[in-house]
C-alpha cells in the first residue's frame, strides 16, 4: 500500500485510517498498522489526525424509541398537509415580465436589422 499523506484531513479521509480509528474492519485495521510501521515518517500526521477526530467527531447518543416515533409522526402530519395555492399575484407580474422582454426583443431586432 503506497499513500503519502500531505496532510491530517488528507489522513482523515483514508478508509483505512477510518476503519483503523473507528475499529471497525479488522483486516484494514491490519494493513493500517503494518503501512504506520514502515512509514514512520508519517506519524505526526497521523497523530494530528486523530487528534482531529477527537475534536469534531461528535459521539451518537441513543434516541429512545418513544422520542423517534414521535418525531415521525410529527414529520408524517407535516408532508400530508396540503400546500396552501399561491395568489394571482405572481402570474401578472410574469405577464409584465414576458411583454417587456418582447418590446425589447422588437425594438432590437428593428435596430440591428436597419
Amino acid at each position: 500500500m503506497e499513500k503519502n499523506f500531505r496532510s491530517a484531513e488528507e489522513v482523515m479521509g483514508d478508509e483505512w485510517f477510518l476503519a483503523w480509528y473507528f475499529k471497525q474492519d479488522a483486516q484494514k485495521i491490519k494493513h493500517w498498522e503494518s503501512w504506520l510501521i514502515q512509514n514512520r515518517g508519517q506519524q505526526p500526521l497521523v497523530e494530528d489526525a486523530v487528534l482531529l477526530m477527537k475534536e469534531v467527531y461528535l459521539e451518537e447518543s441513543p434516541v429512545p424509541e418513544t422520542q423517534a416515533e414521535a418525531a415521525f409522526t410529527t414529520l408524517s402530519q407535516t408532508l400530508d398537509k396540503p400546500v396552501p395555492a399561491t395568489s394571482g399575484g405572481n402570474k401578472k407580474w410574469l405577464i409584465i415580465a414576458a411583454i417587456v422582454l418582447l418590446v425589447i426583443a422588437m425594438i432590437a431586432y428593428f435596430l440591428l436589422r436597419g
